[in-house]
């Protein structure tokens, strides 16, 4: 699987478990949005210093 279907497969899957978790708990929308914002925002922070340092590629090639 290339980065892009990683990347969506795992936004699809969190976004089906924070929907499932909201409903149970009775979270309000702006509340579950806040949480998803928050999600992107670590995951794109990750990402960009994985890019930046080269950590990824390191990684790939060790194996």
């Amino acid at each position: 699987m290339n980065r892009w279907t990683v990347f969506v497969t795992g936004v699809f899957l969190t976004a089906v478990v924070l929907a499932f978790t909201a409903a149970v708990a009775g979270l309000t929308l702006l509340r579950l949005l806040g949480t998803v914002i928050a999600i992107g925002v670590f995951t794109a922070a990750c990402w960009a210093y994985e890019a930046h340092t080269g950590t990824r590629e390191r990684r790939e090639t060790d194996e």
